[in-house]
């Protein structure tokens, strides 16, 4: 059990990293920086896989259908960036990160929270 604790922990600190790592790539992009941000953002969607695969086993005992949804939302977000990435659009990919990937990041990361804090509760 102390290990689903650590599991649960480590996920909500990294969630924690990451919205720091995006807020960084943002402010990185609005400086004109594009390319520098790139390792960064590869961080970051490793960071978001690496949480939803710790989290799986837990998630017969999860209320995650929203969680789930929250993150179809979130890679399709992380898709529309790289590829404006791909593209050097960086006007979009700017765009895409404030309006759509960072507040759907905040919500997912909430959801998350209530998700493993309802798992500790039970």
């Amino acid at each position: 059990m102390d290990n689903i604790f650590d599991v649960i922990q480590k996920a909500l600190e990294l969630s924690a990293t990451i919205l720091e790592g995006m807020e960084h790539i943002h402010s990185k992009f609005n400086a004109g920086h594009y390319e520098d941000v790139l390792p960064l953002f590869q961080d970051v969607i490793q960071a978001l896989i690496s949480i939803q695969e710790a989290i799986q086993p837990m998630s017969i005992q999860l209320p995650v259908e929203r969680l789930e949804c929250l993150a179809d939302a979130l890679r399709v977000s992380l898709d529309q960036i790289a590829l404006a990435y791909e593209q050097s659009n960086w006007g979009l990919a700017s765009e895409s990160m404030q309006n759509q990937l960072l507040p759907g990041y905040l919500t997912w990361k909430e959801e998350l929270a209530r998700c493993l804090g309802s798992y500790i509760a039970s």
